[in-house]
């Protein structure tokens, strides 16, 4: 998967960069995941040291952030990729506009700064399995990982996170696999591994 294209730029609805580089990684075999909704234009902090606001309702949003991001998926973008932003003036909405879009989510990385002080990365990681994204992404540090990983493994353990859930989302991980999987790989051997990693899950 690449991280990518950058979808938070606004652009005119007839323009086709965002389409190009969605089929362009896709053409090669690479998972496409567009970031970072709903953008980071018109926010005053940097997600790396605090959490950014969004003040912008949804029609604001449809008419100027989102217009990218609807290109994206247009083009068959296996992914996006949430911001770590507070969309103050969206409350429940902003769960419509994401359902909107499209079906696989991932958070951005839950250690940066905002989202790591305001909550905590582990804690972070619960949460948004319970509430919001496919896939959280920890990808800085080890410790913290495992922290993560260990926190979702007692979140279903003790039922906060269902196990249905979890077989859910391996699911999908095994869909995306098997949609760009390499010739090299046998069915059966595909198979295998699926089910290995399912198991482990």
């Amino acid at each position: 998967m690449d991280y990518a294209p950058v979808a938070n730029k606004y652009l005119e609805p007839k323009t086709s960069i965002i389409e190009a580089q969605v089929k362009g990684l896709q053409q090669n075999g690479i998972v496409s995941c567009a970031k970072h909704l709903p953008s980071h234009d018109n926010t005053a902090d940097d997600s790396q040291y605090g959490l950014p606001v969004v003040v912008k309702n949804k029609n604001e949003l449809e008419a100027y952030e989102l217009v990218p991001f609807r290109q994206a998926m247009k083009a068959g973008a296996d992914a996006i990729m949430v911001a770590d932003i507070s969309p103050t003036r969206l409350d429940n909405t902003f769960d419509v506009v994401i359902d909107d879009l499209l079906a696989n989510l991932i958070s951005d990385c839950l250690e940066m700064g905002g989202i790591r002080a305001t909550y905590g990365t582990e804690k972070e990681a619960v949460m948004g399995l319970k509430t919001g994204p496919d896939y959280v992404m920890v990808c800085h540090t080890l410790r913290v990982r495992v922290g993560a990983i260990e926190a979702i493994i007692a979140a279903v353990k003790s039922g906060e996170i269902s196990q249905l859930a979890i077989e859910s989302l391996v699911h999908q991980v095994l869909r995306l696999n098997a949609k760009y999987s390499s010739p090299g790989i046998s069915n059966a051997a595909g198979r295998y591994i699926g089910l290995q990693m399912l198991n482990k899950a």
